[in-house]
């Protein structure tokens, strides 16, 4: 049987780069993954933050290109164009991150263990034994502590008791050539119910056309790549992919000899859906709580749950403002975006909301707050043809009295 001090679940850019640190420091690390190699199938735009570029990107030399201007088009065509003149985000290469930090890892010492899909965590008082399908047979590992980062498509949290995001949406991503040189991004509530679409390009002549929807997400990027190709924005279509994304936390993300890191714990940006920064960070706070709890030889739910309550404390109270404008944003009507998109443009809100100080690419909740409180959009918020759920209209005024 094999043993580790550490097994991560989930080769993707959380779960390497906790392996790497990990491993760096000495302990012995594996980590699984059910996918061929680092990189397969991979269904995420790349785009981060200037920040998160500098202190988590830059080193690894992979390819990516800046971008600081985007333009946002309304249900109706009207447009939106954003830009600062410095860089406020990177477009990277997805599928070369997470062959590069898993290079990094393995460099570091941490052991890579492809086709190797985990079926079941048992903790128990003298470790937490790992149940796996390994090139179509049955196999097992042993090891002190277990770190989830597989996704939200894993069943592994509910199984242990730590609960179900059940709020989520569907993100699907097809490559394209584009002679597009800049980020588009679309609103659509009969297309991208819940969500928007975009066209992103990336380098030599080719682009990523991607969308986040609460239901039909194929067909609505199948509609909007034909808009697409009929405008000439968009040529060949190859690789479309899709997958689960969460828009809430994950109840609890510690247990006995247990983690639960990036997007399998909710930590993803509920406002567009990115989960790169967010996921790092979490990770980056997972790896201070296993080093503590390795040198105590404590790996119980009380000596883990110091996780739970750092991460929540530093990421918690943005994504849940997130969270609320999310759930009121599922609300609104085309009718209504447009408006909002008449009233921002006829003010010049969208070039305020550029200088303002807090004005982030990654920290949304101070963003929000300081948006809804303009009396002129609470205006259009509140105007006909918006869903008057409770929960919507609880959603809203959670978010603008917080």
């Amino acid at each position: 049987m094999l043993e580790y001090d550490v097994a991560v679940i989930g080769a993707g850019p959380v779960g390497s780069h906790i392996a790497s640190e990990l491993a760096g420091l000495g302990y012995k690390v594996a980590v699984f993954d059910a996918a061929r190699t680092a990189g397969e199938n991979v269904c995420c735009t790349g785009i981060v933050s200037a920040e998160c570029y500098q202190r988590f990107i830059a080193p690894l030399d992979i390819p990516s290109r800046p971008a600081r201007a985007a333009t946002v088009f309304s249900p109706s065509g009207q447009s939106l164009r954003i830009e600062k003149t410095e860089t406020q985000a990177y477009i990277i290469d997805r599928p070369a991150l997470n062959r590069t930090l898993a290079e990094r890892g393995k460099h570091l010492g941490a052991d890579y263990h492809f086709n190797s899909r985990v079926v079941s965590l048992e903790p128990s008082p003298d470790g937490c034994l790992i149940r796996l399908e390994r090139h179509g047979a049955g196999d097992a590992a042993i090891t002190k502590v277990a770190v989830v980062a597989c996704g939200l498509s894993s069943a592994i949290p509910r199984k242990l008791g730590l609960g179900r995001i059940k709020y989520c949406a569907v993100g699907a991503q097809a490559e394209v050539k584009t002679g597009v040189d800049e980020v588009e991004i679309y609103f659509d509530q009969e297309l991208a119910p819940g969500g928007f679409t975009w066209l992103v390009p990336t380098w030599n002549g080719n682009g990523l056309v991607g969308i986040v929807s609460r239901r039909s997400a194929a067909y609505g990027l199948k509609a909007f790549i034909e808009r697409f190709r009929s405008n000439g924005k968009v040529t060949s279509v190859s690789a479309v992919r899709q997958k689960a994304i969460p828009m809430a936390m994950l109840s609890r993300t510690s247990s006995n000899r247990i983690l639960v890191v990036g997007e399998a714990a909710g930590q993803v940006k509920p406002t567009t859906c990115g989960g790169i920064y967010t996921g790092m960070l979490s990770a980056e706070l997972a790896v201070t709580t296993i080093k503590r709890a390795m040198e105590t030889s404590d790996f119980s739910s009380r000596s883990l749950a110091k996780y739970d309550q750092a991460w929540r404390s530093y990421l918690g109270d943005d994504l849940r403002k997130g969270y609320l404008a999310r759930r009121y944003y599922d609300t609104l009507s085309n009718r209504q975006i447009d408006n909002l998109f008449r009233t921002i443009q006829t003010t010049g809100l969208h070039e305020q909301l550029l200088g303002w100080r807090d004005f982030s690419f990654d920290w949304h909740g101070a963003l929000l707050l300081r948006l809804v409180r303009q009396p002129r959009v609470i205006r259009v918020l509140l105007a006909s043809g918006i869903g008057w759920s409770p929960r919507s209209l609880g959603a809203l005024l959670e978010l603008t009295t917080s």
